[in-house]
């Protein structure tokens, strides 16, 4: 089984939202920590046929102080196993997401809870509290469940937390939420086919990015070129016409591009030059747009994209580069400034909506650095409706796939109303309805490479939908790979 990457690979593996429930584990219960020859990831697995990814380094040292225990396997005996989830970090711990700068305390079940002040922290983890914090990738964070903030120590024993039953917190908040008996999965899924017009025996390269609708400031694209049937004597990777990377007798090539705030690039063309034994080539173009350019390094997000009449609105503006430090951040709704920050990295606003159906809000945000420069984001729109669609957020394990693998698609809904169902759609067949919250879905392993296409509707209570296009799965020949 091929992996895109080392260790960090597993954030793609999961995406954004498996569904878990508690799991009670049986006495009879062994588990053993494995990994392959041809992957560092390492596997928490258990004797029942299930075994859960330790997503990286930090969330695996936080249960063991070595690697001494990890068992080197081959790949089959890895694959023999059920990929049930991952490896949340271990109760104690102290984690935060970059976006939020509140600090929170992992409990058991996957629970975190906010530490309200500093002063707390330090009576409960002591002076050095700050340096056990760990950074918690946001694709992670809907692992979690919130709990309520901790304001004192008075019903709080962190000897407890700490002391408890280590494979029991692993498996209980892990394990996938079970399928409903009435939902029916086809047996065979929809396999897209390799077009008749390319034989199977044609050599070829595919060129993917990570940001295919565009660039913006501060972000990194990454560029993966995949060499199918046939691996090339030399790979070449150019950004705008000066190159970038060089491969030679690989089946993979990849390399990065960061957008920089002084950059005036326009777009990123990406050309990819595969050069074979016998002299031939095969080459791929695209090209990347750099979208937003007039916000720079301010970025707008709106906690909703429909609202009630007298719904509530949460606007969060963020300025991403510490070098060309911000004056003031604007929040404008409809024309009209709302809230202004000063000498500050962000500003949030959390508006109270009074407008009748069928009217839109128009939210932008404008910071003024210190060299007098503006920057303006786009208007988000949010519209005011009788019944808004359901929140929906999707996940799947990557936009790249080698062929003998399989695809993993998650969601989670919410709604005021309530979620009636959730599908998953691949390739326009649907292969899983979950009358619930949260859903999951594994593909049969893909034999043929091509294009997947996912698609997830979540329905509320009252009939209104949301559908959501997942970005395209590439699925690429693991021959030669």
């Amino acid at each position: 089984m091929k992996r895109l990457s080392l260790f960090t690979s597993v954030l793609a593996l999961v995406g954004l939202g498996f569904a878990f429930q508690s799991t009670p584990v049986q006495a009879e219960t062994t588990t053993r920590l494995l990994r392959s020859p041809q992957d560092s990831a390492v596997y928490y697995t258990v004797s029942d046929g299930r075994r859960f990814a330790f997503p990286n380094q930090a969330i695996y040292a936080s249960w063991y102080a070595s690697f001494n225990q990890v068992e080197m396997v081959p790949v089959e005996t890895l694959s023999q196993s059920r990929l049930a989830g991952v490896v949340l970090y271990k109760p104690g711990s102290l984690v935060k997401i970059v976006s939020d700068p509140k600090v929170y305390l992992v409990m058991p079940n996957g629970e975190l809870r906010w530490v309200e002040t500093e002063a707390v922290m330090r009576q409960l983890i002591g002076d050095t509290w700050a340096q056990q914090v760990h950074d918690l990738d946001d694709g992670f964070f809907f692992a979690y469940h919130i709990g309520a903030s901790i304001p004192n120590t008075n019903t709080l024993s962190l000897p407890n937390i700490l002391a408890d039953v280590h494979a029991q917190s692993i498996l209980a908040n892990q394990e996938l939420a079970v399928v409903p008996t009435t939902t029916t999965i086809p047996t065979t899924p929809t396999v897209p086919t390799t077009p008749t017009s390319t034989p199977a025996t044609v050599a070829n390269i595919v060129l993917q990015t990570s940001l295919p609708d565009g660039i913006r400031f501060g972000e990194t694209l990454r560029i993966s070129i995949f060499a199918e049937r046939t691996i090339p004597k030399s790979i070449i990777i150019l950004v705008n016409g000066a190159p970038a990377q060089t491969c030679l007798q690989q089946a993979t090539c990849s390399t990065t591009v960061t957008h920089q705030l002084s950059s005036r690039a326009t777009a990123y063309r990406i050309d990819a030059d595969a050069t074979y034994e016998d002299g031939s080539h095969k080459t791929q173009t695209v090209t990347i747009p750099v979208i937003d350019a007039a916000a720079g390094a301010l970025r707008l997000t709106t906690s909703v994209q429909q609202s009630k009449p007298q719904g509530n609105v949460d606007l969060r503006s963020v300025w991403s580069d510490s070098v060309a430090y911000p004056y003031r951040i604007s929040l404008f709704v409809n024309g009209g400034e709302q809230k202004v920050c000063y000498d500050a990295l962000e500003c949030n606003l959390s508006y109270g909506v009074d407008a009748p159906v069928g009217t839109t809000l128009a939210v932008t945000a404008v910071a003024e650095d210190r060299s007098g420069n503006f920057w303006r984001t786009a208007t988000s729109s949010i519209a005011i409706v009788a019944n808004p669609s359901p929140i929906v957020i999707t996940g799947m394990n990557g936009p790249t796939i080698y062929t003998g693998e399989t695809a993993t698609i998650t969601a989670q809904a919410n709604d005021d109303d309530g979620i009636a169902f959730i599908e998953i759609w691949q390739d326009g067949t649907r292969v899983m309805r979950c009358e619930r919250p949260t859903c999951a879905y594994t593909s049969a392993p893909f034999t043929q490479s091509g294009t997947i296409h996912f698609r997830v509707i979540a329905e509320d209570l009252r009939g209104i939908r949301q559908e959501t296009d997942l970005r395209p799965m590439l699925v690429v020949s693991a021959a030669n790979s």
